[in-house]
């Protein structure tokens, strides 16, 4: 048609390609099938589709911009918030939010250059008594939708006398990264979980490393997804999330590093 341009959406199903005529390519990939609560929670809406395939739930999801997730379970999809990657095992079985979903089949999609996959293990200065691991913060999962944002119980939060803490990462070899994201605690508590933060990374394992952005506001006790940008892209192993705020505890509940 004249004066038209037809825009191209290239959707990645393992081995397989969908189009429709929106701008954007993403890729997806097969996820945990199993969930416990906050993931139902994150559902944006449910599809009844008369002929449901991995192409067709897909294609719904992106009609939703807030959509990381779709599942399908018999005739229904599933549009999810939630944030989902390789790393996420799936319910489990005595968590703090004991219902357990458990779909047919659920796929996620992962942003280009994303190099999370890479980190190998965590640590921290501390660890809430609650039992908030440094693991969380890498288990593959996070909510979009505000309200829920972040759910407590799979976040880190370092105990509440440990100001000036931090979480620490290592990869399993250099990777060269010039954005991190990083999503914040979002029940409402009203101590400021994220309040003037640093992010190191770099070559050095003991962890001193050259500033690769800071974060000098405090995040909404809603939650929301701080940006860090470095100047140029910086190559590195060893990172870190440092509180250099003595008001509170750190908390963090999801981290996504991009090249």
């Amino acid at each position: 048609m004249a004066g038209t341009v037809m825009k191209v959406m290239a959707l990645m199903l393992s081995n397989f390609l969908v189009t429709s005529a929106v701008i954007t390519t993403i890729k997806v990939y097969k996820v945990a099938s199993s969930h416990n609560d906050p993931f139902p929670i994150c559902t944006i809406k449910v599809v009844e589709m008369q002929r449901i395939s991995r192409t067709s739930c897909a294609l719904k999801c992106l009609e939703e911009p807030l959509c990381r997730a779709f599942c399908v379970k018999g005739a229904s999809c599933h549009i999810n918030g939630g944030h989902l990657d390789g790393r996420w095992p799936g319910a489990a079985v005595g968590h703090i939010y004991p219902g357990i979903f458990t779909y047919d089949y659920c796929y996620a999609y992962l942003e280009e250059g994303d190099v999370t996959s890479h980190i190998v293990s965590t640590s921290a200065s501390t660890v809430h008594s609650e039992g908030l691991y440094p693991e969380f913060v890498i288990n593959g999962f996070y909510c979009h939708i505000p309200k829920y944002h972040g759910p407590l119980f799979y976040c880190w939060a370092a105990s509440p006398s440990d100001v000036q803490g931090y979480w620490r990462a290592t990869l399993d070899s250099p990777q060269t990264i010039s954005t991190i994201y990083v999503w914040t605690r979002g029940d409402g508590h009203p101590t400021p979980t994220f309040d003037n933060v640093e992010i190191t990374f770099g070559t050095s394992s003991d962890f001193d490393n050259p500033v690769f952005d800071t974060y000098p506001n405090t995040a909404l006790i809603t939650g929301e997804m701080i940006t860090f940008t470095a100047t140029s892209p910086v190559t590195g192993q060893y990172l870190q999330v440092r509180d250099l705020s003595p008001t509170g505890p750190l908390g963090i509940c999801n981290i996504q590093l991009l090249q």
